[in-house]
């Protein structure tokens, strides 16, 4: 049997929670009506307002990101994360690290996009496919594209208008 998942977009805020059911997301958003972090003005959805969806692709990148370098990683059934290089160690140490991202029964995935963003809010089964999935095959690659951009990242650096974090192995 294909793995369900659903999904709810907020009205008005930029915020998408991804489920393997409703009920993960229905309880999330209680969590953050009832927490220090949560809106009073949030509205906890009816369940015929949650969509079931076939699957997700979502874009991982930081700004000035080259769009061709990036890599395809289908980390559960029909879900793609599709990681430029200069987010690659952010998405794997996310899944590295995902209980400190809990938030209810979802867990928060920040994609790096500030163009396009939006508050992503996984289900552990998907985070646990993160952990799961093969990054390794993609490192020689991914520290290619990044390599080539040595030179232009350390100008940034130079007139500290950037800083890079080093690999964690």
């Amino acid at each position: 049997m294909a793995q369900k998942y659903f999904q709810y977009e907020f009205p008005k805020i930029p915020v998408v929670m991804i489920g393997t059911e409703k009920e993960e997301i229905i309880d999330t958003i209680i969590y953050y009506k009832t927490t220090h972090e949560g809106d009073g003005a949030l509205v906890v959805p009816s369940a015929s307002d949650i969509f079931e969806i076939s699957g997700l692709e979502l874009e991982c990148c930081f700004p000035m990101c080259i769009p061709k370098h990036s890599i395809r990683a289908e980390v559960r059934p029909n879900i793609v994360l599709v990681v430029n290089a200069n987010a690659f160690d952010h998405v794997v140490g996310m899944g590295r690290d995902y209980e400190c991202l809990r938030r209810g029964r979802l867990y928060e995935f920040g994609t790096g996009l500030p163009y396009k963003f939006r508050r992503w809010f996984l289900p552990e089964f998907i985070m646990q496919g993160i952990i799961d999935y093969d990054w390794l095959k993609h490192s020689s690659q991914v520290d290619q594209w990044n390599g080539n951009l040595d030179g232009a990242w350390s100008n940034l650096e130079r007139e500290n208008l950037m800083v890079r974090t080093k690999r964690v192995s």
